[in-house]
């Protein structure tokens, strides 16, 4: 890869591709995205606690999406709609703030250093 990406810019890379392609070698993804097999696997550890994925060591091993899953993914919030919905909390009863504010926590992109 050319440019220097975010870590997470490449676990959605992975996560994309993941699912795209139902399966993918980890020892592939560190070449593609020029980093070690140990980054890999921390990206890969860090993915499974979000995504219906699961690693099979081995021959035919390698990263899979868990089979009877759907291939869909939500996308973060774009930082104007991230912006929208804390404008949208200032005119909203407590309940609804906290709706808004769980949205927020659940879709937003997440923080540089993650």
């Amino acid at each position: 890869m050319d440019k220097q990406m975010s870590s997470f810019e490449r676990r959605l890379e992975i996560l994309f591709k993941i699912l795209r392609y139902r399966k993918c070698s980890m020892t592939e993804l560190a070449f593609e995205y020029s980093v070690s097999d140990r980054t890999i696997r921390r990206d890969i550890l860090f993915l499974s606690r979000y995504a219906p994925i699961r690693t099979k060591t081995g021959t035919n091993g390698g990263v899979f999406l868990i089979k009877g899953h759907q291939a869909e993914l939500s996308l973060p919030l774009t930082k104007d709609e991230e912006n929208l919905l804390l404008r949208l909390m200032r005119n909203v009863d407590k309940n609804d703030r906290h709706l808004i504010g769980n949205i927020i926590t659940k879709y937003a992109m997440p923080k540089s250093g993650t």
